[in-house]
């Protein structure tokens, strides 16, 4: 799902450029990332109510994405040194909010962000030597849209589409993580994100 922020922009596939389908924002709490079904809850929530600050707090200092090299193989050589939490923040910053490309005109922040997962409860982390007390794993589809409105003039908002994509997240208790801010308690009673795969088959 890189389509999630993911150089979220990336690996979106573009549906239509037809009518608006852009849906009031249903104002909501973001879950509490006190377990690891409530960092994906809250993780989907940041994302779709496009807060930046709390999206960016769910990663660890360690945090690391991985593209996949089915769908991604470019990707894959151009972040051959790694994609980290300051780029997921900087590209979900930009989604949410609008950002100006060096050279480019400015490019509008998305109106509407739906995600969805074929499943948001994690289970013990199968990589070998990790204690599953302290990290978990959630493998699902996802699917999803983002709506971006038009720039005049044009009058017609870009829909794009992402679907049929396989993620691994990988989470960590925050006595456990690595690299936590100010802002990110490091207990036994917080979740966090340190490693994302994007396992999407061709």
């Amino acid at each position: 799902m890189r389509a999630l922020a993911l150089g979220v922009m990336a690996t979106l596939v573009l549906l239509s450029c037809g009518s608006d389908t852009t849906r009031p924002r249903v104002e909501r709490q973001l879950a509490a990332n006190n377990s690891p079904l409530g960092a994906i809850l809250r993780f989907v929530g940041a994302y779709e109510l496009m807060r930046a600050s709390d999206y960016a707090d769910l990663f660890t200092g360690d945090f690391t994405f991985e593209f996949s090299n089915a769908t991604d193989p470019d990707l894959v050589v151009k972040y051959a040194s790694g994609w980290f939490k300051m780029d997921e923040t900087a590209s979900a910053t930009h989604l949410f909010q609008g950002w100006t490309p060096p050279g480019q005109p400015f490019a509008s922040a998305a109106s509407t962000i739906s995600i969805r997962l074929d499943t948001n409860s994690p289970v013990s982390d199968t990589t070998a030597g990790v204690d599953p007390t302290t990290h978990q794993m959630l493998v699902t589809n996802v699917e999803g849209t983002v709506v971006i409105p038009p720039t005049p003039p044009a009058t017609d908002p870009t829909n794009y589409l992402f679907e049929n994509n396989r993620i691994v997240l990988f989470l960590v208790r925050g006595d456990a993580a690595v690299g936590l801010e100010t802002t990110q308690p490091a207990d036994t009673l917080h979740w966090y994100i340190h490693r994302w795969q994007d396992v999407t088959p061709s």
